[in-house]
């Protein structure tokens, strides 16, 4: 079953207040257990089941076992090539600039039909930096292509390193499970003095800390063959290639990848936590959108104003600037209201469409499904549409969002990063309010002045919601007045001239090598 995220960012960061010097105390290796620990387990409470893989069954045959040796010696066979590659690259390139990329982050294909990292593929394509080795990870065994940048190590050929680091493992093993423990109880306590109960237990810590230990000596060995000059990746905050990294004294920049709250158990931590910065694994930068998120981010006191580097977002720069902002009025023979799918708020999608097929306006639904959506709910979606032809269209994960907003006249959704993108965008949006997240997306957020262009309507009173959409869509001009507001929310939000900032970034975090 799953958790409310707000109430699980707040209680962790309740922890950290209260819990402070057994959470400083409790390391491996000078590594904070708590930091290598609290996302995966914050995700392994908010996902749902449905999302985490079959498993696949081991077949005892004789043939499948040796066809398994002969697969390790094959993957171990390309990782020495890949490292001879990667040292041969190397040696040509001066001010090296790394890229730890995944494949999942290529959302959507461009307009030549190629999948694009928008968190990290501009910094190449647009030539801000010359030097640079891009490495890769699969989706699931997969790598989106075609993509405008070649994969110079594919990051899956580092797991027969695992193999070898298991043995690491096993001299740590007493230490692992006995801070395990200790974390285990401390949390436990906390949660029963809150009254609440969450599913985990020491063999879910110990499975997390043993993961990072593998990527982080696994990364060491990678950082010390390419030596980078800055490391890029996105979302490796307290995971063991940021401590790798830091270890090595190699400078690095995590960028932002959605929404980054005031409770987000990745980025967020209580300033109590001060004193054990050396021994969390942080990046040397935080790359964020908007002045928005890096106001979030200092508001706590934890980071560092200097830190924190206002960068903005290429894919909302590109798309600004491919249609002016989507300041022009749009054709109103199309009207096109989107809702962008959510795993977290299924059944509340399912009211929200059950009541808007009641209208007699004339509009089409456009739902967007969110990339980890689960087949059944996608089935569900499916299943609705066919109910209703003509009335639903359900839209593929990897199609463009930004084309899809370009298209509607209004976006509805719960709490989803999509609704900042599509009043940055100068779309009229509304998030949906449910018991559990009253405020819908403002949950995240200490800006008022927010609510005034992202409107909340509670999922008790979608009556609400049918009044304001008969305005808009018999209203050619429906959103002359919030212009300017929306300009304002929209750069707060997502920085404009993102080149720009990041030409200065690397001027300045750059050391130019003799």
């Amino acid at each position: 079953m799953m958790t409310n995220r707000d109430f699980l960012g707040r209680s962790f960061h309740k922890f950290e207040s209260n819990y402070k010097s057994d959470i400083l105390d409790i390391r491996i290796s000078n590594h904070n257990v708590w930091q290598i620990v609290k996302f995966p387990l914050f995700m392994q409470f908010v996902k749902p089941d449905e999302n985490s893989k079959a498993r696949v069954q081991k077949s005892d045959s004789l043939r499948k076992r040796i066809h398994l040796q002969i697969v390790k010696i094959y993957d171990f066979l390309l990782l020495v090539f890949s490292f001879l590659s990667l040292f041969r690259k190397r040696i040509f390139k001066g001010n090296l600039a790394v890229f730890y990329t995944n494949s999942g982050d290529k959302l959507s294909r461009d307009e030549k039909g190629a999948y694009y990292n928008f968190l990290t593929d501009a910094f190449i394509t647009e030539g801000l930096v010359e030097d640079y080795l891009y490495m890769e990870k699969s989706l699931g065994g997969d790598f989106r292509k075609p993509s405008p940048i070649e994969i110079d190590l594919k990051l899956d050929r580092l797991y027969p390193l695992h193999f070898i680091f298991r043995f690491l493992l096993i001299t740590k093993r007493k230490l692992i499970f006995a801070q395990a423990l200790r974390l285990e109880q401390i949390l436990k306590a906390h949660f029963k003095s809150e009254q609440r109960e969450f599913n985990f237990s020491n063999s879910d810590v110990i499975r997390i800390i043993n993961s990072f230990f593998l990527e982080y000596w696994v990364a060491i060995v990678l950082l010390k063959i390419t030596r980078p000059s800055i490391l890029f990746c996105s979302e490796q905050t307290g995971c063991g290639l940021l401590g790798a990294a830091n270890s090595l004294g190699v400078k690095s920049i995590d960028l932002q990848h959605g929404i980054i709250d005031q409770h987000h158990p990745q980025y967020t931590f209580s300033a109590k936590l001060n004193d054990s910065q050396n021994s969390f694994s942080l990046p040397t930068y935080l790359g964020v959108f908007g002045s928005l998120h890096k106001d979030i981010l200092r508001a706590n006191g934890f980071w560092n104003d200097n830190k924190i580097i206002t960068l903005g977002s290429a894919r909302m720069f590109f798309n600004r600037n491919k249609t002016n902002g989507y300041k022009k009025q749009i054709s109103f023979r199309k009207k096109n209201v989107l809702i962008p799918t959510q795993y977290t708020v299924f059944p509340e999608i399912l009211m929200l469409l059950n009541r808007l097929k009641e209208e007699s306006l004339e509009f089409k639904l456009i739902l967007k499904l969110h990339p980890l959506e689960p087949n059944s709910n996608i089935i569900s979606y499916r299943r609705f549409a066919s109910e209703y032809p003509g009335f639903i269209e359900v839209v593929e994960c990897d199609v463009d969002i930004y084309q899809i907003i370009s298209e509607a006249h209004v976006v509805i959704g719960f709490d989803s990063a999509v609704l900042l993108e599509s009043v940055s965008l100068f779309r009229p949006t509304f998030t949906i309010g449910t018991p559990s997240a009253p405020r819908g997306v403002h949950e995240f957020f200490s800006e008022m002045g927010l609510e005034a262009i992202i409107r909340i309507i509670p999922i008790n009173n979608i009556d609400l919601l049918s009044e304001v959409l008969r305005d808009l869509l018999a209203n050619s001009n429906f959103y002359t007045d919030q212009i300017k507001e929306m300009t304002y929310w929209g750069n707060r939000l997502y920085a404009p001239d993102y080149l720009g900032n990041c030409k200065r970034f690397l001027s300045e975090a750059i050391v130019k090598r003799k």
